[in-house]
């Protein structure tokens, strides 16, 4: 099964802090992927299904730029066992 993403979805008045998906299930570890086209510019394993973005990466955001996350599950043998759609979001411009 394809794993949801929570938020952010589309668009945020602010950089999003915090990153939230769906949990999988015990046992899960997850890889958070931040894209920008198609590179990445931030990824990040965890155990749980939400991550808080570090200060310093939310700054390289760009105001009015569209960027993609995605999600990827593998289990504790390192298999990959689920993964997200890549989702836009925008941070909104404030003019």
């Amino acid at each position: 099964s394809k794993i949801t993403l929570i938020s952010p979805v589309w668009e945020s008045e602010t950089v999003p802090s915090k990153f939230e998906w769906q949990k999988m299930g015990e046992d899960v570890e997850y890889k958070i992927y931040i894209y920008d086209k198609d590179n990445v510019v931030w990824n990040y394993a965890t155990k749980d299904n939400s991550i808080i973005i570090p200060v310093n990466i939310k700054n390289t955001f760009v105001s009015g730029k569209i960027y993609s996350w995605q999600v990827k599950a593998f289990s504790a043998e390192g298999n990959l066992v689920s993964l997200s759609l890549k989702v836009q979001f925008k941070i909104h411009d404030p003019e």
